[in-house]
């Protein structure tokens, strides 16, 4: 009676506090050995914002994507950590009607706080300065590097690296809290931390449910494309979507606004949430 081979199958490395915190040890002394050429580069001519927005990204990217190879390398499983996993093409619509639903939101709640902060606290409160490029050709690499390449690293590090260990550690709810916050005040903004934690939070809920960090990317580069191409028509202290209409005329249609707004959300969670919208739980490593 011959026996049949027994297959040893090595157990997958457990990704411990030590192991992520050598990671971003490892992502911070990248960057900074990074950022000297360009830093020498400005030393001797003027570098256009456009041209070091993009660099950052990359930058941050790359070094993100070389310690994930790392990772890979020594065995650990990169489309777990992250949540690499893919999603049904009808689950584009509804996301997308999330995406367009949370920027209108917390664009309008963004306002009404600072309008709240400035008209009856005796607060300064106004949107981050966001420098805009000079040149018609500069916005190219501007939108590409807030709209696409710095939402997607940003989401691979919080919602990502950042809240799938959390949740292991701590349990659902004070992950989504604990990561919200943190990404929140990393936007040193008082009234920005504040719905964007808020919008975080929500957002994260959808990752969690859809078991896929392609729902959230997908969110973010709707809210910071449509952010960037609306900046150049307001100022930073406006408040609102039409500040420059008499106050009867406005508020009725910045609350019309807001409703719209919240109907998409409404919609979108229960169209992605429907019986018939199971998500897959495929890694894209194995499409």
């Amino acid at each position: 009676m011959t026996t049949e081979p027994t297959i040893e199958i090595t157990p997958e490395p457990e990704i411990t506090a030590k192991v992520l915190l050598v990671a971003f040890l490892k992502m911070i002394l990248f960057y900074f050995v990074g950022v000297i050429p360009l830093a020498v580069l400005r030393k001797i001519i003027d570098v256009p914002l456009e041209i070091r927005l993009f660099y950052y990204s990359i930058l941050n990217l790359l070094i993100l994507l070389l310690i994930l190879r790392g990772l890979f390398k020594k065995g650990y499983k990169i489309d777990k950590l992250l949540r690499l996993n893919t999603l049904s093409a009808k689950l584009l619509l509804p996301i997308f009607m999330l995406g367009m639903g949370f920027t209108i939101v917390s664009g309008q709640i963004d306002s009404m706080i600072r309008f709240i902060a400035n008209s009856y606290l005796a607060m300064d409160l106004k949107s981050n300065d966001v420098e805009l490029p000079q040149y018609l050709w500069g916005w190219i690499p501007f939108i590409i590097s807030g709209a696409f390449l710095a939402p997607v690293y940003e989401e691979l590090v919080f919602r990502g690296i950042l809240f799938g260990q959390l949740e292991k550690k701590s349990g659902l709810v004070t992950a989504i809290i604990t990561s919200s916050l943190i990404f929140g005040i990393l936007h040193f903004n008082i009234s920005a931390s504040i719905t964007i934690a808020i919008e975080f939070s929500f957002i994260t809920y959808i990752v969690y449910k859809t078991n896929s960090i392609i729902s959230s990317i997908i969110i973010h580069i709707i809210n910071n494309a449509i952010s960037l191409v609306i900046y150049p028509f307001y100022k930073l202290e406006d408040l609102g979507f039409f500040p420059n209409l008499e106050s009867g005329i406005r508020i009725p249609i910045e609350i019309m606004i807001f409703l719209f707004g919240f109907a998409l959300i409404i919609i979108g969670y229960s169209k992605l949430f429907s019986r018939d919208n199971i998500p897959g739980q495929h890694s894209i490593f194995c499409m």
